[in-house]
Parts: C-alpha cells; sequence; structure tokens
C-alpha cells in the first residue's frame, strides 16, 4: 500500500510528511515549490520514489469544492486544484483532499484529548487563518461553501488599519506592536486576539476556541495575559452565552496534524 502523503503550503514555505497511525512522520519543510510539478518532485523526494496512496493538502486562500477560488501566497493552485494534483502525483482524484490552512489547523482540535465539538480554531502566522469545525467534528463552512477568509474582518482596534489580517497577521500587526517601547506590545497583541476571539464565540457559539500558528508557538506566554483579560468579557453572558475553553496548539506541525485526520 502507498504512502498518505499530508502538504501544508503556507506563507513562510511549504511542509509536508507522512502520516501513520501514530501521527505525521519524517516531516520536510522546503521552499521554491511554486507548481504542480514541483510538489510532484518534492513528494517523491519524501517517500523515495513511487506514487503516494493518497494525499492531502492544505493551502491559504478561498477554497471550494476542492479547488483554490483565489489564494495570495499560492496561485499556481487556482482552478481545478484537485484534478492539478492528480495529474501531477499520479494519484486518482477520490484520493485527494484539499483545505484551507485555516481549516486544517481547526482539524488538528480533532486530535486532541480535551477538544469539546463545535469548535473554532485562530492560526496566527504570517497572516491569520480561520477554521471552524461542527458538533459532529466534520468542517464547517459558510453559507456559500466557501473557506473562511477572514482577512477583511474589521477589528476594534487602535490600530491604523484594523482589518484583520494586518492588525493580527504576524507579518504586520505582530511586527508592529513589537516595535512598542512604552508597552508591552505582545501583551497587547492578546487583547486584539483576545477581542476577536469573544466576536467569534458570539457568532459561531462555541464549545472549544483554539489558537495556533507560529505566533502562538513562539510567544504564547507574553500574549496569554492580554488574551484572557479579554477573553474574561465572556463571562458576564455566563447566562446565554457557554464559555467555550481553550486549548492552544504550541508545536508547528498543527497543519499537517489535521490534514491527517482526513484519511
Amino acid at each position: 500500500m502507498g504512502k498518505l502523503v499530508v502538504v501544508d503550503i503556507g506563507g513562510s514555505g511549504t511542509r509536508m510528511g507522512i502520516a501513520t497511525k501514530k501521527g505525521v512522520t519524517s516531516i520536510q519543510k522546503m521552499s521554491g515549490v511554486r507548481s504542480t510539478d514541483a510538489l510532484a518532485g518534492a513528494v517523491g523526494r519524501l517517500i523515495g520514489g513511487g506514487i503516494p496512496s493518497a494525499v492531502a493538502v492544505s493551502a491559504p486562500g478561498i477554497i471550494k469544492d476542492g479547488s483554490v477560488q483565489l489564494s495570495r501566497n499560492a496561485g499556481w493552485l487556482v482552478g481545478d486544484t484537485v484534478g492539478k494534483i492528480s495529474s501531477s502525483l499520479g494519484v486518482r482524484e477520490r484520493n485527494v483532499h484539499v483545505i484551507s490552512d485555516g481549516e486544517a489547523h481547526a482539524m488538528a482540535l480533532r486530535s486532541h484529548p480535551d477538544a469539546k465539538f463545535g469548535a473554532i480554531n485562530i492560526a496566527i502566522g504570517t497572516s491569520v487563518g480561520f477554521g471552524a469545525i461542527d458538533s459532529k467534528g466534520s468542517i464547517l463552512r459558510s453559507l456559500t461553501g466557501d473557506s473562511w477568509d477572514l482577512g477583511n474582518f474589521e477589528l476594534n482596534t487602535r490600530a491604523e488599519e484594523k482589518s484583520l489580517w494586518h492588525a493580527l497577521g504576524g507579518e504586520f500587526g505582530f511586527k508592529e506592536l513589537c516595535k512598542w517601547a512604552d508597552e508591552d506590545g505582545m501583551k497587547h497583541f492578546g487583547y486584539r486576539l483576545g477581542g476577536f476571539a469573544v466576536q467569534m464565540a458570539h457568532l459561531f457559539r462555541p464549545r472549544t476556541v483554539g489558537l495556533s500558528g507560529g505566533v502562538i508557538k513562539h510567544h504564547w506566554n507574553r500574549i496569554k495575559p492580554g488574551f484572557y483579560d479579554e477573553f474574561s468579557r465572556l463571562d458576564k453572558f455566563g447566562e446565554v452565552l457557554a464559555k467555550p475553553s481553550v486549548i492552544v496548539l504550541d508545536h508547528e506541525e498543527a497543519a499537517l496534524t489535521g490534514l491527517a485526520t482526513l484519511f
């Protein structure tokens, strides 16, 4: 039987590995994967030749029915994404899975022993990824069937640029706040993140809120105070809104872990 390959195409590079019953192994990080042919070559090197039995791919952007509709960082995947990957890798289309990076991070909650569904997950890396899981543990998408892309969602913040991807994304918002000299910028970043989590909790009413991504992995201890100060605002709505638990996925392989649950 061929290997099960998981691939996370992100803003800072591409990660891939082999999914097994014990988790994801042989994880590699690489740059330069900017075409399906390059992806096929990288997968071939990962598995030592041959054809994988199935592949699951996550990518930044808007995804619907297995096709990337829009992507700022992986435009080469736009179109019949499943068909492109199937053709390049030699994998049957029914064994190719394509979801958004935000959804992949959210699916990692399925492997966490304390996660309760429905759940939402906020992934903070170079940008901001968002995913939602319904009460049965399946991906929940918008009413149009598109994956969530909340980059233009506006936060209530003193930031000059209030859009989510700019105010919270690591490429802009996090770097901006880290320059503060008169105040703990990371704590204020936590306030921004907590405020967004509160808004999403009101909207989705999840039982679990997950946090993941590179910024969370490396800086959670300094972000945490501001986050929980803001998140505590949910306490006053206890009669109508059960306060969700918070799970921190503080490892770099969250997306790969989530993709592995698709097999």
